[in-house]
């Protein structure tokens, strides 16, 4: 008689700034809140054809316990096969696929810093918090993020849109979502927190000016009114989601029931 062991489940970890080192999340009774700002979920992945029947069941259950730490994958080798495994974790939301990386700060932070549509990212994260949104206020949400750090004024973002703030705003009020106004704010704000985590040798000052602002005080207004953190509090970090979920939290806007939702880039080392 043949036998043949089980697949394994893919082993979650979690790794904090900066970066050096991955721990084992527990199976059971690590809560939500329980990791630093700025953790990194890591799914280690079979990338045999057991393995992948077993990614998405893996991906989601991670997700949705941790909603608040971006999931990567990394993948033991990189092969044909891996870079199948990396289009099938591009359908399930993983923010990447990194390889057998010494240095992951290295290999994660260009990915994370520079997703390739934070609108649409932003607004499937919203489901997964509880927060469905209509197909018109999604879509508003989506442009607002996306493009918020490219018009200073919310009216300029929404005139091309053909909507006024007024309706936009009546639209928010009806979901029991935050303003138009503040998820514009707190979207760029998100666009400079990125930009420090992008940059983490760089002077904040000179950052400051190279983002629109008068100064490093406006910048570090900006990202305590939304988010309750300083620049220097965000350098070093990896990660949007951290950060808009303080956003939430502040705005009382917080998770409903969590419900279990469904493109990663590949990092340097794995293209």
């Amino acid at each position: 008689m043949c036998t043949h062991a089980p697949p394994q489940q893919p082993a979650l970890r979690c790794m904090s700034p900066p970066y050096l080192e991955a721990k084992p999340v527990p199976a059971r009774g690590a809560a939500p809140g329980c990791f630093p700002r700025g953790t990194v979920l890591v799914l280690d992945a079979d990338a045999s054809p057991s393995g992948w029947l077993l990614l998405p069941q893996a991906v989601a259950d991670a997700r949705r316990r941790f909603p608040t730490a971006p999931l990567v994958v990394q993948v033991p080798e990189v092969t044909s096969a891996t870079m199948a495994l990396a289009q099938r974790a591009a359908r399930l939301r993983v923010r990447a696929v990194v390889g057998p990386s010494e240095r992951m700060a290295d290999a994660l932070r260009p990915v994370l810093t520079h997703p390739d549509d934070l609108g649409d990212d932003v607004v499937e994260w919203m489901a997964l918090r509880g927060r469905a949104l209509s197909p018109v206020v999604a879509e508003l949400v989506r442009r607002i993020v996306a493009d918020a750090h490219r018009h200073p004024q919310l009216g300029d973002l929404l005139a091309p849109l053909g909507e006024s703030e007024r309706t936009a705003r009546h639209r928010f009020r009806g979901k029991g979502l935050p303003p138009p106004s503040a998820w514009h704010q707190a979207a760029r704000a998100l666009h400079a927190a990125l930009c420090i985590q992008a940059q983490p040798q760089a002077r904040l000052s000179q950052l400051a000016l190279d983002l629109g602002y008068a100064d490093h005080s406006g910048f570090s207004r900006q990202l305590s009114r939304a988010f309750g953190v300083t620049p220097a509090a965000v350098r070093g970090t990896l990660g949007w989601e951290w950060l808009l979920d303080r956003w939430l939290a502040r705005r009382g806007g917080g998770p409903r029931a969590v419900t279990v939702a469904a493109t990663p880039r590949l990092c340097q080392p794995c293209r």
